[in-house]
């Protein structure tokens, strides 16, 4: 499918993408337990979305090429605290405001600023 849309596919290794800060490379020993959705870095206190951030390390595993992923390795602490790292055939795109999704029997639940909400009750219309 990637192929006939034009579009670049590629698979990378997952492990430590969660537990390694995007913006400035600590890794969290023993990893961070699946209940933690948020997360502090305590090498730089940038405030990480587990999900979010594992994406942001994935794009700088696949995408070494890059003029952005190099000055990221040159020197971590330069990258923004938002994750804006060209994708192909997407261009750049800057995470402007988060939102969570959760798919219910009785329909979906949006809560924005990526936080999942404590209920799980069905929206209101």
């Amino acid at each position: 499918v990637a192929l006939k849309s034009g579009k670049t596919y590629q698979e990378f290794a997952e492990k430590g993408t969660t537990r390694t800060c995007h913006a400035c490379a600590f890794v969290v020993d023993g990893g961070i337990h699946p209940s933690i959705r948020t997360w502090n870095c305590p090498g730089c206190s940038t405030e990480h979305i587990r999900d979010e951030n594992a994406a942001c390390n994935g794009l700088i595993k696949i995408l070494p090429a890059t003029s952005l992923v190099r000055r990221v390795k040159e020197n971590q602490k330069k990258i923004s605290r938002e994750c804006s790292l060209p994708v192909p055939g997407s261009g750049r795109v800057l995470i402007e405001e988060r939102w969570a999704w959760r798919v219910l029997s009785s329909g979906a639940l949006v809560c924005r600023g990526g936080k999942t909400a404590d209920s799980s009750a069905p929206p209101r219309n």
